[in-house]
C-alpha cells in the first residue's frame, strides 16, 4: 500500500518503543506529516484517551459509542476506528497495534470480533499479521491519480481517505473492451483493491499492451500500489494527455464481486477510464468496479 504522506521507516522494535514513548507522554499522532483529508476539522491528534495497558481510543470510536449501534454493526464501528488511528497518525507505517484482547476490552467487543476485523484490515492490505508477533500497520494512505477522478465525501463534506492494495499483475489475451481500445492481442492486467476511509471498496483493473508493461522494466509490488500513470510517465516518456469516462451500472464479474465480498453477478457500480498519449494513442483502459454505496460521489475531470 502507498501514500501520500510523509512515510515513516521503522523497525519493529523501534517502533514498539516510539509508541510506547508517545503514549506515556500524550504526544501521539503530533509527529510531522501531511495532513490527510479527515484532519480537516479538529486539532488533528486523533487521541481521546488511553488506558492503563496502552491501547488507544480514538474520536472515531468515542463518536460511534456516544450514539450506540444503530444501523452501525460492531464490525464496522470497530472497522472504522481502527482505520481512523491509521490515517491520523495515531499508528503509522510498521507500529504494531494493541493485542487482541487490549483492543477487545477498548472497543467493548469479543475477541473474535476483533479477529474478523483485523482479517478483514489485513485481506485489504492496511494492516499484516505476522504469527507470534502481532498485528502491524502496512497500509498507506493515498490519492493516485489513477484514482483522483472519484473522490467520496462523508456526510459533513469531508474527503475520505482511500488505501490501494495491489493483487498483482497478469498477462493475458483475453479480447473485451481494453481490446478493442488498445489493439493487439496480449495485454497486461494491473487488479488492485481501493479502500475508501475503510467503509468500503472498490475494484481497479487497468490495462496496458504487454509490449508497454515489459518495457517498464522490473515492477514490484510497492510501484504496483503507486501512481500507474506517473510509472508510465517516467519510465516510457508517455505522459497521460486526455482521460475519456463512461459510468454505468452492470452484472460484477466474479472476481471483483468475490474480491469486494459482493455476490457474482450483482449489480453493482462501473467506471471506464480510457486513456490517451502523444498523438492521441491509447495509452491504457481501466475499469473500476463497487458495490452499492451511500457516500457522497465527486466525479473530476
Amino acid at each position: 500500500m502507498r501514500k501520500n504522506a510523509e512515510a515513516v521507516s521503522t523497525t519493529d522494535a523501534g517502533s514498539a518503543s516510539r509508541q510506547k514513548g508517545r503514549i506515556e507522554k500524550g504526544q501521539i499522532g503530533k509527529g510531522k506529516r501531511e495532513k490527510a483529508p479527515s484532519e480537516a476539522t479538529g486539532d488533528g491528534s486523533g487521541v481521546i484517551a488511553s488506558s492503563a495497558n496502552g491501547a488507544i481510543k480514538t474520536r472515531a470510536s468515542a463518536a460511534v459509542e456516544e450514539n450506540g449501534s444503530g444501523a452501525t454493526t460492531k464490525l464496522s464501528r470497530v472497522s472504522h476506528a481502527i482505520v481512523h488511528a491509521i490515517e491520523t497518525g495515531v499508528w503509522r507505517e510498521g507500529d504494531r497495534l494493541p493485542s487482541e484482547e487490549e483492543l477487545a476490552a477498548l472497543h467493548e467487543v469479543s475477541v473474535g470480533t476483533i479477529q474478523k476485523v483485523l482479517a478483514r484490515l489485513a485481506s485489504d492490505g492496511l494492516i499484516r499479521r505476522e504469527h507470534g508477533r502481532g498485528t502491524f500497520v502496512s497500509g498507506h494512505q493515498v490519492a493516485p491519480a489513477d484514482v483522483r477522478y472519484l473522490r467520496f465525501m462523508d456526510k459533513q463534506g469531508r474527503e475520505l481517505t482511500s488505501y490501494v492494495h495491489a493483487h498483482g499483475a497478469r498477462q493475458l489475451k483475453r479480447k473485451g473492451p481494453w481490446s478493442d481500445f488498445l489493439g493487439g492481442d496480449a495485454f497486461v492486467r494491473v487488479d488492485r483493491t481501493i479502500n475508501v476511509g475503510g467503509k468500503f471498496e472498490l475494484y481497479s483493473e487497468f490495462w496496458m499492451r504487454q509490449d508497454d508493461f515489459s518495457h517498464l522494466g522490473g515492477v514490484n509490488r510497492e510501484a504496483l500500489e503507486d501512481n500507474l500513470r506517473e510509472l508510465i510517465m517516467q519510465r516510457l516518456a508517455l505522459p497521460t494527455l486526455r482521460v475519456d469516462q463512461w459510468i454505468h451500472f452492470g452484472a460484477l464479474p466474479a472476481g471483483p464481486a468475490k474480491a469486494l465480498r459482493r455476490q457474482p453477478e450483482e449489480t453493482g457500480f462501473v467506471m471506464e477510464l480510457r486513456g490517451y498519449t502523444l498523438r492521441d494513442r491509447p495509452l491504457y483502459y481501466q475499469c473500476i468496479l463497487s458495490g452499492p454505496f451511500s457516500e457522497r460521489l465527486v466525479v473530476i475531470r
